[in-house]
C-alpha cells in the first residue's frame, strides 16, 4: 500500500513538472517538461555524426572504423557515445559530474538513453551496467565516482540491473592517465582493474563518463572478459573527438 501510493505521488509529480516551463540548462530558454528546451536537444542529437562502429569516435566521412581500432580491435565489443565532449554538450556534461547538479546529471542520462535507442544493435538481453570504476586517488580528492552516480541514474533511464561490486579499481601506481599518450595508457592499463564474481557469458553494459582514448574502458573489459563476462557495451555519455574532426576544441 506504502508503495503503491510513492509511486503515485512520483507520478503526479512527474505531471506537474511536465505542465511547468523550466530553464533551459544550456541557454536558459523555456524548457516545457523537459531539462533542455528543443533547439539545444537538436543541437546535441538532431543528425548524428558518423562514428567508427567500435569506439565511437567521431570521422570525418562514414566508415566502418577508425584507423586504431583497424589495427588493434578493442576487448569491448562495441562503444555508443551520446554526443562528443566538445561545446555546447561539454558543459553539460561537466556540471552532470558535479555532486549537486541532479538536473543535469538526469538530461545526460536522457540523451544517453535516447542514443541507445537510435542505435541499431541496441544492448545484449539481460544486460547487466557498471560504471567504470574511479582510481583511488581520484577517489580521495573528489570523494565521489562521477562514472558510478551518472551510471546509476543512466542504469534506470535504461531499464538496466546495476552493480557496484563485479568491478573496481587496482592498486594505483602513481601515474596520472591524463599524462600518459594512448600508447603508454594501453601498455599499462591491464592491471589497473580487478573483475570478481561476474556470472559465465554475464552481457555488460560499462558506463563511463568521458571517454577520451578508450584505453580505461579497454582495461575494464579485459578485466571483466577474464572474469568470464560475455559481450561488454560500452555507453559513454560523452566521446571526446580527434583533433580537426570538424567540432570545437573543447579546451
Amino acid at each position: 500500500m506504502l508503495q503503491a501510493g510513492w509511486r503515485g505521488w512520483q507520478a503526479g509529480v512527474r505531471r506537474w513538472a511536465h505542465a511547468i516551463p523550466m530553464p533551459c540548462l544550456l541557454c536558459g530558454g523555456a524548457a516545457r517538461g523537459a531539462r533542455l528546451c528543443a533547439p539545444c536537444r537538436e543541437d546535441l542529437l538532431g543528425d548524428a555524426p558518423p562514428r567508427c562502429r567500435w569506439c565511437a569516435l567521431r570521422l570525418a566521412s562514414p566508415d566502418d572504423g577508425c584507423l586504431a581500432c583497424t589495427l588493434r580491435t578493442p576487448a569491448y565489443d562495441y562503444a555508443i557515445a551520446a554526443i562528443d565532449y566538445a561545446p555546447p554538450g561539454q558543459a553539460l556534461v561537466w556540471r552532470a559530474k558535479q555532486s549537486w547538479q541532479g538536473a543535469a546529471a538526469r538530461a545526460v542520462a536522457d540523451l544517453l538513453a535516447e542514443a541507445v535507442a537510435r542505435d541499431a544493435r541496441g544492448l545484449p538481453p539481460g544486460c547487466l551496467a557498471l560504471a567504470v570504476p574511479a582510481s583511488h586517488r581520484a577517489l580521495r580528492r573528489r570523494g565521489y565516482n562521477p562514472a558510478a552516480r551518472l551510471g546509476r541514474i543512466c542504469a534506470a533511464h535504461l531499464g538496466l540491473a546495476w552493480s557496484s561490486t563485479l568491478l573496481r579499481a587496482g592498486a594505483d601506481d602513481g601515474l596520472r592517465q591524463h599524462r600518459l599518450g594512448r600508447a603508454q595508457r594501453l601498455e599499462r592499463g591491464g592491471a589497473r582493474y580487478v573483475a570478481m564474481g561476474v556470472a559465465p557469458g554475464q552481457p555488460i553494459a560499462l558506463i563511463d563518463d568521458v571517454m577520451t582514448t578508450g584505453s580505461t574502458v579497454e582495461a575494464c573489459a579485459r578485466a571483466l572478459k577474464a572474469a568470464g563476462a560475455g559481450p561488454v557495451v560500452v555507453l559513454a555519455v560523452a566521446r571526446t573527438p580527434a583533433p580537426g574532426a570538424g567540432v570545437p576544441d573543447p579546451s
